[in-house]
């Protein structure tokens, strides 16, 4: 088995393991085809269990969850990752290959934040995996950009305020906007 640097992040490097041409899945312990955007999302849970104080459990790969479309249809939509706390789905986060441009992608994930139930707060958008450490997060409500690294994605500290405060609602108008 070897190692491999992904980046540092807040000066401490994010290693990930490799062998026989597959990852080593941080969460689970079991091989994942190595890609350029698996060591992206590999890295991104590196950090999120390290340096943010997410517990394995709370960190959900591919997620999916199906979604209302008009009246009568609904769709299966997936995320890379969504981290839950207290059974409240708190941060989505999609992960794309490198120099696929992520505002083609910033409607699509919003989207699916409002319309999971409940609506998810926060969306952090990366695709930077020579320094790992750019991203879009989002305000799923405002749409607002809050923040464009991956630092500033909440703490479990933080992110465990937001839940306290009870899931969040959309009006009627935003879902419709949504779907």
């Amino acid at each position: 088995m070897s190692e491999i640097i992904a980046k540092k992040i807040e000066g401490e490097e994010i290693k990930l393991k490799v062998e026989d041409g597959y990852l080593i899945d941080c969460l689970t312990g079991g091989q994942i085809k190595d890609s350029l955007e698996e060591r992206i999302v590999q890295a991104l849970i590196s950090f999120l269990l390290d340096n943010r104080g997410y517990r394995p459990g709370e960190i959900k790969r591919k997620k999916r969850w199906r979604i209302q479309i008009g009246r009568n249809r609904t769709a299966a939509v997936e995320a890379d990752i969504v981290i839950e706390l207290n059974g409240f789905s708190i941060i989505l986060i999609e992960v794309k290959a490198p120099g696929i441009p992520l505002d083609q992608f910033r409607a699509q994930a919003l989207s699916y934040a409002k319309l999971h139930s409940p609506p998810i707060p926060i969306v952090v958008l990366t695709n930077d995996p020579p320094q790992l450490g750019s991203a879009w997060i989002y305000n799923t409500f405002t749409e607002k950009l809050i923040a464009n690294t991956l630092t500033a994605i909440p703490s479990r500290a933080e992110a465990l305020k937001l839940v306290r405060k009870g899931p969040p609602r959309l009006t009627n108008q935003q879902i419709q906007e949504a779907k």
